[in-house]
């Protein structure tokens, strides 16, 4: 039974969102954001991708002290070496999951043993591979696993981004590329009349966003007040055995709020951190009668120009859009980029803009909005309109007339096999005197012999079959991706190669009495007033009661009467091997890849 919504998750390096769709009739109804936070704001409806592990080593959403851990968003191969990360990606995967729940029950359910009334997808970095993708799948499952649901499957973010614009026809005929600017990657989807023709190597995995934060700290830390409170921060949190606390990767978080704040607030590129670790451990407070007096020791204090700070970085984001340019000239040839749509966090820094617009003159920038919740968005109506076609295309896979293509494939390859494989026979047969009954006979066990034993004659028959089909499916996959997707794809290359079951002839109607015995007889005995049947027939004779056989081997296929449950068992057998292929098609041909759990 189809389920009531469609829930993407955007794991992002930095944030996560979640966004819904409802899978009614209602088609064009957009959805809108899942709360991770309790907000009427939807763009305060995001969390950031971190979570808190305390003493005793549980994990929490919620600020409980003790270490802050961020950037577990790796390749599964990666993720699995740093058992930390690895970790808390887990937990913080499951911490989300009941999240959702929690906060949004007033559209999802879940009954406690694994149903729920929603399907479940993500996205990943456009770069990785379909064994990345395939893993990153099964790592998801693994961590739900205790609730009994499953990650219906993985899209790429920068698809997504796309989708969640082109969901609409306003791009079906321009060529549109979309730079999703993230804090782990830069990935990159150029799409031309409505199909991606861009190569998921173009994207960037190492430039995202994240790497900003990286280098304030990098120019921070090498400087002695830097260093002065670190050494005194450590120095208190191991008074109180407190040494277990990691400070580097809670400034590096709060470095990195303090440049989106600088970003969103506009006052960019002026950079401030003032962050003091101590107050988050509220023992250190509440116990240190000294605190007050001595908190400004413990305050991580630094200003910078981040347009200075971030001038090597800089260069390498434009080397990447350069070459990003350069792939697209070679595979657009006089083709220009019509639109460039700007999604992620970062692509928020005015500097982005003016470095796209200097590397695409001519097109038209589009700066997404609803930055946070692009991907989600996307990956969400995506998922739904992927589902439409694929229940569209399953409707006229499985309303095909299966017994009508068998038995049109069984007439028609024994026609053929008929006019090809008869004459010589026939020549032979003719060679030498025979009596109308000897004639009558081998006749009649070569029309018997056309079946599974019969290799021409399968061949045949399956080549017949395959081509029926193949043309039904690629016409019906057609229809539907341009039904759906507004896109004309090509569909020649559409090949369905099932293999048949070659039904045999009863041998009862070969017999004497039997209904082709008493055709064949009928038609050979209309040559004479009276016929003598163990009579040696001339030469000349026999070819002539050779060509009434051939004749009535001609027609022979129009009265076909078969054993029904025969007939419906491999008709049945047919219609299951066709629905299998018929989906590898789909998905080979559907506008984006999507790896799935299976």
């Amino acid at each position: 039974m189809r389920k009531e919504y469609i829930v993407a998750v955007d794991f992002g390096h930095g944030e996560t969102s979640a966004w819904i769709v409802p899978m009614d009739n209602q088609m064009d109804h957009q959805g809108d954001a899942l709360k991770l936070r309790i907000s009427n704001n939807v763009q305060l409806r995001t969390i950031y991708s971190v979570i808190y592990q305390g003493e005793n080593g549980n994990f929490s959403l919620d600020d409980i002290g003790g270490n802050v851990i961020g950037a577990f968003k790796k390749k599964v191969c990666d993720l699995r070496n740093d058992t930390q990360k690895f970790r808390a990606y887990t937990e913080f995967i499951k911490a989300i999951y009941k999240r959702l729940l929690d906060m949004n029950d007033d559209r999802l359910h879940y009954d406690g043993e694994g149903n729920t009334n929603f399907y479940l997808c993500i996205a990943c970095p456009t770069k990785w591979s379909n064994d990345d993708r395939i893993e990153y799948v099964k790592f998801f499952n693994e961590a739900l696993n205790e609730f009994g649901v499953e990650v219906m499957w993985v899209i790429n973010e920068s698809d997504a981004a796309y989708f969640s614009h082109g969901s609409t026809s306003e791009f079906a005929d321009k060529c549109v590329l979309i730079i999703d600017y993230g804090s782990s990657t830069i990935d990159y989807t150029l799409m031309y009349n409505g199909k991606k023709i861009s190569d998921d190597q173009w994207s960037n995995d190492y430039l995202g966003a994240s790497n900003i934060e990286k280098s304030i700290l990098m120019e921070y830390s090498s400087q002695k007040d830097y260093q002065e409170v670190y050494q005194k921060t450590e120095d208190k949190l191991r008074h109180y055995a407190l040494g277990w606390v990691d400070i580097q990767p809670e400034v590096l978080f709060e470095i990195r709020k303090a440049k989106e704040n600088c970003v969103i607030e506009g006052y960019y590129p002026d950079f401030m951190l003032r962050h003091n670790v101590i107050p988050r451990h509220t023992i250190l407070v509440r116990s240190d009668p000294n605190w007050r007096r001595d908190r400004m020791s413990y305050l991580f204090d630094y200003e910078c120009d981040m347009d200075k700070c971030l001038r090597d970085y800089k260069d390498g984001v434009r080397s990447s859009f350069t070459n990003l340019a350069k792939n697209i000239s070679q595979k657009l040839k006089d083709q220009k980029v019509d639109t460039v749509i700007m999604s992620g966090g970062a692509s928020l820094m005015p500097w982005v803009k003016e470095m796209v617009k200097s590397t695409f003159p001519t097109a038209e920038i589009k700066l997404d909005n609803n930055a946070s919740f692009v991907v989600s968005k996307g990956a969400a109506l995506y998922a739904r309109d992927q589902i439409k076609a694929f229940e569209l295309f399953m409707e006229k896979i499985d309303a095909y007339q299966y017994k009508d293509v068998y038995i049109d494939a069984d007439r028609t390859a024994t026609n053929v096999a008929v006019d090809e494989l008869f004459p010589p026979f026939a020549d032979k047969l003719c060679e030498n005197s025979h009596t109308a009954a000897e004639l009558r006979d081998e006749c009649l066990h070569f029309l018997f012999c056309l079946n599974s034993q019969n290799q021409k004659y399968c061949n045949i028959m399956t080549d017949t079959i395959r081509m029926t089909i193949s043309q039904k499916v690629a016409n019906d996959i057609k229809e539907v991706v341009q039904s759906v997707f507004s896109i004309d794809i090509s569909v020649d290359d559409i090949h369905i190669d099932i293999n048949p079951d070659i039904l045999n002839f009863p041998e009862i109607g070969f017999k004497k009495g039997g209904d082709y015995y008493n055709d064949l007889s009928n038609e050979i005995s209309n040559l004479y007033f009276s016929i003598t049947w163990d009579r040696m027939r001339t030469v000349s004779e026999c070819r002539k009661i050779i060509g009434t056989i051939h004749n009535w081997l001609k027609g022979v296929s129009k009265g076909f009467k078969y054993d029904e449950n025969s007939l419906a068992s491999s008709v049945d057998n047919i219609k299951q091997q066709v629905k299998t292929l018929a989906k590898e098609v789909f998905y080979k041909y559907q506008l984006f890849q999507t790896t799935f759990k299976g």
